[in-house]
């Protein structure tokens, strides 16, 4: 298992004098390896969500603004057309004026 370190002796007897022990203690350094991998391997993907997180948030606050951009750029457009109406307007009143005078 790659959570055992290659420190851990094959043989289980090698870790205590008392044969009874020996399991125990092999097991136990055993299973506190696997532990501290799991919760490395945990803490890792904590770090990765977390910078993650900033990156999307990041991501979503230049959507927001380009958004905004977008927004502001219609209602320029709406106002260049109410003026473009207004002129036109204007040019149809002068013709008018003008085609009354004939």
């Amino acid at each position: 298992h790659p959570a055992l370190s290659p420190s851990l002796p094959k043989d289980r007897s090698q870790l205590a004098s008392s044969q009874s022990v020996a399991p125990f203690t092999w097991y136990n350094l055993a299973f506190v390896r696997i532990y501290q991998e799991r919760s490395r391997s945990l803490r890792d993907k904590c770090d990765m969500a977390g910078r993650a997180k900033v990156k999307l948030e990041s991501a979503l606050a230049r959507l927001n603004d380009l958004e905004t951009i977008i927004e502001d750029q219609k209602q320029v457009v709406e106002q260049k057309k109410t003026i473009i109406e207004d002129q036109k307007q204007v040019v149809e009143q002068k013709k008018t004026i003008i085609e009354d005078q004939k």
